[in-house]
């Protein structure tokens, strides 16, 4: 036997036996994916049938903040509802609701607090709102992110995360496009069981598995720290290498400052103000969230920014709230570290935002193909062993070469 047939061999088993132990969670991990790829706009449509629709007044493209009130304004609509509550603290703050790219829709209301808050009007629409997107996708999610066991699940996930790359990567080095590319993609409709389960799952491996490897990749690396560890050992010298011919800028290495201590009377700064600051800070980049600190102790606004170019909430202002000062800016866009870099990407590719609506209708379908592989994969092994009974075996290694 060459040395080639036995690799080969290799990599068959470890490719078939890998899907047989992850496939199920595979398939639970990627169907819940596929609800969850426009789980905002559907949220947003249940929403607004139930509370209402939020209509835009005057927005022209260029212009999301035409018309909209002032973030002050709001933020006091939902302290007045709280005007019992002496201690109640906003904690957070969504200008454009939860968004997972870089385009705000300027018809989806602000969270404020506990509140949904019509920008344009300011009207109070929902507290803690309970509603049937939130509600099913927040069960989808629990499962999609931890199997409805909290920590545990999101290991054991990141864990088949892991090896769901291992398995991708073992398919695509098992398609028999290699040897001839019209082969990769051929099914014949009228051949038998076990023939036509091949070239089902050889031609789904390919085209839906590839792109397979970017949402099982991220998830393994967000959830399974051996495999982050891995990445930066393998990075940690491209990074070396890499930094000898990169300029550091201003914006790359920047240090949180100290917030300062405020006296018994000084006032915080205008939230609008702190905005703006923020704003200015990092041109043509949107809000996703801000921290609200304590109105009683010294500490600082945090923004977290989605810059156009990443489509990822990949940097950050901090504002002290007391003085204004703008205490550290992190501008994504400019870390030197490749792994960095790949790390801002990493929540675009995760969800498919990153090509607009094509990629997030091409991410159904990623998430259904581990369900057909996992199908057409036990077809196959169960009908090789079927033969093996009947003393007649057959080596779909091989025939994966044909």
């Amino acid at each position: 036997m060459s040395k080639s047939k036995k690799f080969r061999d290799v990599i068959f088993n470890l490719h078939r036996y890998l899907g047989l132990v992850v496939g199920l969670i595979a398939i639970i991990a990627g169907l819940t994916g596929s609800l969850l790829v426009f789980m905002r706009d559907i949220d947003n449509f249940a929403f607004a049938h139930k509370y209402g629709a939020v209509i835009p007044q005057g927005v022209h493209g260029v212009s999301l903040q035409k018309n909209r009130l002032p973030l002050s304004v709001l933020v006091d609509r939902v302290k007045a509802a709280h005007v019992n509550e002496p201690d109640f603290q906003i904690g957070g703050i969504f200008p454009y609701g939860l968004y997972f790219d870089s385009t705000p829709k300027p018809d989806v209301p602000a969270i404020i607090g506990d509140f949904l808050v019509d920008p344009y009007t300011g009207k109070l629409l929902a507290q803690n709102p309970s509603w049937f997107g939130s509600e099913f996708f927040g069960k989808v999610y629990e499962i999609h992110t931890a199997l409805l066991i909290g920590d545990a699940g999101a290991y054991i996930l990141g864990i088949a995360a892991a090896l769901m790359v291992i398995l991708s990567v073992t398919g695509i080095v098992l398609w028999p496009g290699w040897r001839k590319l019209s082969s990769g993609f051929k099914i014949k409709l009228d051949a038998r069981a076990k023939r036509l389960n091949f070239d089902i799952h050889k031609v789904v491996g390919i085209i839906l598995g590839v792109v397979l490897l970017l949402p099982v990749g991220t998830g393994a690396w967000w959830d399974f720290p051996l495999f982050g560890s891995t990445l930066e050992i393998i990075f940690m010298p491209v990074d070396a290498v890499a930094s000898i011919f990169t300029p550091q800028t201003p914006q790359t290495v920047d240090s949180l400052a100290t917030a300062s201590t405020p006296t018994p009377s000084q006032k915080p700064f205008p939230l609008d103000v702190i905005v703006q600051k923020a704003q200015a800070a990092l041109p043509n980049f949107s809000i996703f969230s801000i921290g609200v600190p304590s109105k009683s102790q010294a500490g600082t606004y945090d923004f977290r920014m989605i810059s156009p170019r990443t489509q990822s909430w990949d940097s950050e202002v901090h504002i002290d709230q007391y003085t204004g000062e703008i205490l550290q800016v992190v501008d994504g866009t400019k870390i030197t570290s490749l792994l960095g870099r790949l790390s801002n990407y990493s929540t675009p590719l995760h969800y498919g935002v990153f090509g607009g609506l094509s990629t997030k209708i091409l991410y159904v379908f990623v998430g259904i193909s581990p369900a057909i592989l996992l199908v057409t994969g036990l077809n196959m092994f169960r009908l090789r062993h079927k033969r093996v009974s009947r003393k007649n075996p057959v080596d779909l290694s091989n025939e994966s070469q044909s």
